[in-house]
Parts: C-alpha cells; structure tokens; sequence
C-alpha cells in the first residue's frame, strides 16, 4: 500500500507529519513525500522515506507556475501510483485533490491546518479572494472516498456551512501532536522572567504586536526580559522585515533567530506568547510550550482557544484587546507562582489532550476507513 504525502513545505512536513509518516511505514505502508526541497539541505533518506520535488508556491500566481505546479503533481501521481494521497495545505489540496479525482487515486486525506489570512481580508477584494478560494476547495473535495482533517471545530463549521464537504467526511483532530518525553516540564530558570514570542515573524501572527508591549514595559521599568524565535517569511505578503527587526532589537527586544533547539529554547523562557488575530489551525508552538511547562498568553482565536484555558493553563484575552493583553503579560512576569501553576495545568492538558499518540491513531483509523485494504 502506497500513501504519498503532498505539502509545500518540507519543514513543514519534518515539524508536524515526519512522526505519522514513520508510524504509517512502522504498519506496512510505504511512504513517499512529495514537497519543495529542504531550504536547509535535510533529507529524508535516513527515515526511509521517498521524497519527490515540488515546486508548490503557497502564495504564487502565475498562471505559467501554478500549470507547472499541477502538471508536476501528476507527474509524481504516475510514478508512485498511490492508493492513498495525504493533502496538506489549501494549494496541495486544491491541486492535488483535483488530479486525485481525475486519476482515480483510490482515496484522499486532506489536512486543513488553518484558514491563513484570505480569511482576514476585509472589502470586495477579501470577498474576491475567498470566493476564488472556495471554488478551488470545492473542485479539490471532489473525490469520492474521502475524509477532510480540520484541527479545530471553527474551520470544520465554516466548510460545513459553505458546503464545501459534508459532516460526515469531516474529522477533528486537535493539532499535531507532541512527544511530552521529547519536549520535558523543567523549572523555569532564575534570573530575569523572559517572554518569548515563536514563530513566524508575521504580523496577524502577533509579532508587531508582541514587539510594542515588550517596548512598552521596557520603557516602564519591569524587570524582564523580550525574546524572538523565528525568522522573516518573504513568501509571505504579511511578513515584517529584516530592517523592522533591527529596529526593535535597538528597543531592548532581542531576536535569538531561528531554532532547532526548541525545548532548550523553552527551558529558558518564562512564558509564550502568540497574540495571533488570524484563524490558526492549532498553533504546535502552543503546545509544544504547553508541554514544557510554561503559561501562555495568547488572543481568543480559533485554534488558540482550544489550546489554552483561559486563567487554567494561561490566560486567553480578546482578540485584539492589546491593553488586556500588555496587563496579562506583566502580571505573569511579576508572579512567579501563578506561572507555576498555569504551566503545571498546561502540562497534564498536554498529556490528556494532544499527546503525538493520539493523533497518529486517530490519523491511522481514518486511513483504514478510506483504505479497508490496509
């Protein structure tokens, strides 16, 4: 039983899916990958994995690109002539969808990993551009056999209500997932209380938002320290600048880069923050800190909410109330036993709810569903 796994980012893939793919080979199947290359030389040639190149541009729109694009997919569709395909991400599964149907790929698994920021557009143009998004769903949900992954019930509804798919091929299954062994609870370190902001440096992501407050406190005296993982995304129309990031570090904030080390990354914070104001799918960020131990401070969006519970695990202001949100950061960076706790309760969350377990078995039954054969 072949499954090939279609997304546009090869990072993307390793962070969220490597984990389910080498649980799918560990029960018979053999597993191909089909990504853009790794933009840091990886491979996937340890783990066993074929891995075929894409070139898939999440936010390109040249007509030219985007045929390539398709024509590559069927292209890597013939050479691998899978019974199952695992689409991940809105153009993987428009594409990719659509030439399932058309070759008669025998069953699909699509992941929506959340609604990005067409859904954050307002005006004709937003109306424009989510109308064009919905026609390319709905011809890339056209196969028969099917079932749709959401990660929250807020995306799951929204394609119910825009007949996009039916409640029946409509699955929920919150997040990717964590190892809680891979990423430990440890005691916060002493010194200054640091407040860490990771991911991407875009803006409905938060970063500019984050940046302010932490300036802000700064220039009130609190005793604490503001950190930045991650890097500028320039595929991205909403990513802030390199020049931007200069800036703010002349401000006090301090950019630790991008990280492969992340529980380490962690263990040396106080608190996470992601004052993100977009429609996430479940931010792994989130749990991730979550299962190291450390509260979180984060806006009432879909996909956020689900994560953390408000004044349980951290604290969930609403959205865009930044002056809520400046007031619950400095309340966690003065109260070092109220960040025990929250961190405590996000840990066992973590363990009940979204353990890498759990999602790989309920992945796994769906595949069995669509695929009696395996």
């Amino acid at each position: 039983m072949q499954v090939l796994f279609v997304g546009n980012s090869f990072e993307y893939f390793v962070s969220h899916r490597l984990a389910l793919a080498e649980a799918a080979k560990s029960v018979g199947w053999s597993v191909h990958v089909a990504t853009p290359p790794s933009k840091r030389g990886a491979s996937l040639q340890s783990h066993g994995i074929t891995h075929h190149l894409l070139a898939l541009d999440r936010n390109g729109i040249n007509p030219l690109h985007e045929l390539r694009s398709l024509l590559r997919i069927r292209q890597i569709y013939d050479e691998v002539r899978p019974d199952l395909v695992h689409l991940i991400g809105p153009k993987s599964v428009m594409y990719g969808g659509l030439l399932a149907r058309w070759q008669s790929v025998p069953a699909m698994v699509c992941l929506i990993p959340g609604m990005g920021y067409i859904y954050l557009l307002g005006g004709l143009k937003g109306r424009i551009v989510r109308a064009i998004g919905d026609a390319g769903y709905r011809l890339g949900l056209l196969h028969p056999n099917k079932r749709v992954i959401f990660q929250n019930p807020e995306d799951r509804q929204l394609f119910l209500d825009r007949h996009l798919c039916s409640a029946s091929e409509a699955t929920l299954i919150l997040g990717s997932g964590v190892d809680p062994q891979n990423w430990p609870a440890i005691k916060e370190p002493e010194g200054k209380p640091i407040a860490l902001f990771a991911s991407r440096f875009l803006k409905e992501k938060g970063v500019e938002i984050f940046a302010d407050i932490g300036r802000q406190l700064l220039s009130e005296g609190i005793n604490a320290r503001f950190a930045l993982v991650g890097e500028v995304d320039p595929g991205n129309p909403s990513s802030v600048s390199e020049e931007q990031i200069t800036v703010w570090e002349q401000d006090g904030i301090e950019n630790w880069g991008f990280r492969q080390d992340m529980p380490e990354v962690f263990a040396s914070c106080h608190l996470v923050c992601l004052p993100s104001y977009r429609r996430e799918g479940i931010p792994k960020v989130l749990i991730e800190a979550a299962s190291c131990g450390r509260p979180i401070v984060t806006f009432d969006m879909p996909g956020c909410r689900e994560i953390v519970q408000n004044r349980v695990t951290g604290f969930v202001v609403p959205a865009k109330d930044v002056s809520a949100y400046r007031s619950a950061v400095r309340r966690l960076l003065e109260d070092a036993n109220l960040r025990q706790q929250l961190g405590l309760a996000g840990r066992k969350r973590v363990e009940d709810m979204f353990s890498l377990d759990h999602v790989i078995r309920k992945t796994l039954d769906i595949y069995n569903q669509v695929c009696p054969r395996s």
